[in-house]
């Protein structure tokens, strides 16, 4: 991997990360709020309260959410082939190559069991 697409990596790590601790984070603020309110009202009614409010995030947010996920995924993928090869890349090509050229040589002149 070049540098590029190790920085763009651990971005994408990062704000992946980042977007989980947030929305964590939010949830456990709402569980504590919704304790407490239920606290208040007596806490008789509150199993169809809670049904009520099992969604914590809208279907349409919960959508674009993805939709920018999957935009930025799919441009990272679309980078990555793009990329330069690097002196290291392609010295080991070259390298790579020579020895598939040598392969052939190399099994003409060992001494190798045949089995007929």
């Amino acid at each position: 991997m070049s540098t590029l697409q190790t920085v763009m990596a651990l971005t994408a790590a990062a704000a992946v990360g980042t977007a989980y601790v947030l929305i964590h984070e939010h949830r456990r603020k709402l569980k504590t709020h919704r304790k407490k309110s239920d606290g208040a009202q007596g806490g008789g009614g509150g199993g169809a309260q809670r049904q009520g409010r099992s969604n914590l995030i809208s279907r349409d947010l919960l959508l674009a959410i993805l939709a920018e996920s999957a935009t930025a995924a799919f441009q990272l993928i679309e980078q990555v082939p793009c990329a330069p090869l690097g002196p290291h890349m392609q010295l080991r090509q070259v390298v790579g190559r020579r020895k598939w050229e040598q392969r052939p040589r190399f099994r003409a002149t060992a001494a190798l069991p045949t089995y007929a």
